[in-house]
């Protein structure tokens, strides 16, 4: 009788232990549908949400627009290469520039005025020239717009220059605009010079006792001296350090083995200079002002 009781006992505390179990799940089963009861609406209202501006998005043509974006990205992808990027990268900031001061607003409001002549221009009928130029030079504006014009196409001969122009890899004709003198008459005793192509670079100043072309490149990388580093790095505001002529022979040692100077990630790479401290050690345009202090010619892709 007695294990009867404590049977019973036992089975008296399972019973109480499985009925808190199931009390626990229907609270639980509560409060989920307490939940399901409050997201749906706000799901609903959000999935609505998203369908409209998903819906107003392809109809302006965003999805269509993306597509063929991806055409465009595929292009650039196959017509640029890993060097193309990296020479790009270097020049930046100089484009940036470029595009910055064209879209001035009075560059802009330039253009639109000159658009607005042509229109109104092309319905009158054509002057004499000898009328025009009575006519023009009587108004100061048309005397102000000779001038510039003629500015402009002074830098347009100075551009076209072949000995000026450095021919850009990938991203076009890259035009130096400088002043160009006769190359300095070879020391006494010297070999004749070969007579120079179309193309070479000409005398333009001096360095240290050396002659530079019109962009303050050395003519002649042999002649290199460590003065000529000095004082080539004290007119570009650089302060050389050991890790400066690191760079510096590191340049001139990939140039004499390669036949060209290198340009950032080959020193990054070949000298073990991150890109940041690159850019500490030369700002602006490093791998430029590398070779120019180096006395070697100005890399591939540089303008």
């Amino acid at each position: 009788m007695a294990e009867s009781r404590e049977d019973i006992a036992r089975l008296e505390q399972k019973l109480d232990a499985l009925s808190a179990q199931v009390q626990d799940l229907h609270r639980t089963q509560q409060m989920l549908a307490s939940l399901y009861e409050d997201m749906v609406p706000v799901a609903t209202t959000a999935l609505h949400s998203a369908s409209v501006r998903l819906a107003e998005l392809e109809q302006k043509g965003y999805f269509d627009f993306a597509k063929e974006s991806m055409h465009v990205l595929d292009e650039v992808v196959q017509g640029f290469s890993p060097d193309d990027v990296h020479a790009l990268a270097e020049n930046i900031v100089g484009i940036l520039g470029a595009v910055k001061r064209a879209t001035q607003p009075e560059v802009l409001a330039f253009a639109e005025h000159t658009a607005d002549v042509l229109e109104g221009e092309a319905a009158r009928k054509p002057k004499g020239i000898v009328s025009m130029l009575r006519q023009g030079t009587k108004d100061e504006n048309v005397r102000r717009g000779l001038a510039v014009a003629f500015e402009a196409l002074r830098q347009v001969g100075k551009a076209a220059n072949p000995a000026l122009r450095v021919r850009h890899r990938s991203f076009g004709a890259a035009l130096a605009a400088h002043e160009v003198h006769a190359p300095a008459a070879p020391a006494a005793g010297a070999p004749e010079p070969a007579p120079a192509a179309a193309s070479a670079p000409v005398a333009a100043a001096t360095l240290a006792g050396l002659d530079l072309d019109a962009e303050g490149f050395l003519l002649t990388p042999e002649d290199w001296t460590e003065a000529f580093a000095e004082q080539a790095a004290a007119e570009a505001g650089v302060t050389l350090t050991q890790t400066h002529w690191d760079v510096l022979r590191f340049v001139r040692a990939e140039y004499f083995a390669a036949h060209g100077a290198p340009n950032i990630r080959r020193i990054t790479v070949g000298a073990g200079i991150p890109t940041k401290d690159l850019f500490a050690l030369f700002p602006r345009a490093p791998a430029k002002t590398a070779a120019r202090l180096a006395g070697v010619k100005k890399p591939v892709g540089c303008i």
